[in-house]
């Protein structure tokens, strides 16, 4: 599997759109769809640190060496967030970090 198959399934799996992970990781959104689209096969590992970031996984899950496990606790999370603006996902994040 390439990496934007790989991408394009982890933004699934997050319910996000790539305008989200966008703003979430600070990668232009024309980036991301390059990437997934199979246009840009070879992303920086600046890049790929900053998806797996703002994902908030290892870049193994990332880039598919380990499966990628959410718990139920975390998925209804995850699904809770989808729906939710580039700020207030902003304000969640910066809640989130500050409860570490």
């Amino acid at each position: 599997m390439n990496f934007g198959t790989r991408l394009s399934e982890l933004i699934d799996k997050f319910n996000i759109s790539t305008y989200k992970l966008s703003k979430l990781s600070g990668v232009a959104q024309s980036t991301i769809s390059d990437i997934v689209n199979g246009r840009n096969k070879n992303p920086s590992l600046e890049t790929l640190l900053k998806f797996s970031s703002s994902l908030n996984i290892t870049l193994s899950e990332l880039i598919g060496e380990t499966e990628l496990k959410l718990t139920p606790d975390l998925k209804e999370l995850v699904d809770g967030a989808k729906d939710l603006t580039p700020e207030q996902l902003e304000l969640l994040s910066k809640f989130i970090q500050s409860l570490k």
